[in-house]
């Protein structure tokens, strides 16, 4: 009897709680510029990924590669990388928690650690 009650507790599916997706205020969103940095991350990977399909076929073709050219749109994605990690160093600083600073005179004073 005893495996005949383990066969229908396998058989039935366990249900996982709906998954909750939090999302940011739409003015946050919009002060911190997040839809531009993310079209412009979606576009830097595009440009990456065109740089290392031109060397591919430069490869297979044997022939001699334009280094200028390559060097310059190189040149281009890191700037644009560039300016998007300055733009994400501002949206961090919206949500980094800071720690406190501990030293001899408020180690002891202090609650370090959570409570358990």
């Amino acid at each position: 009897m005893e495996g005949v009650d383990g066969a229908q507790e396998q058989s039935q599916p366990q249900q996982q709680p709906p998954r909750v997706v939090e999302r940011l205020n739409t003015a946050v969103q919009q002060q911190l510029n997040l839809d531009s940095v993310k079209t412009r991350a979606i576009s830097l990977f595009k440009a990456i990924s065109r740089i290392l399909e031109e060397l591919d076929a430069i490869a297979r073709t044997n022939s001699v590669p334009k280094w200028q050219d390559i060097l310059g749109q190189f040149s281009m994605v890191n700037l644009e990388l560039f300016n998007i990690v300055e733009d994400i160093k501002k949206v961090s600083k919206a949500f980094v928690v800071h720690p406190k600073n501990v030293n001899a005179e408020n180690a002891t004073s202090m609650n370090l650690l959570p409570s358990l």
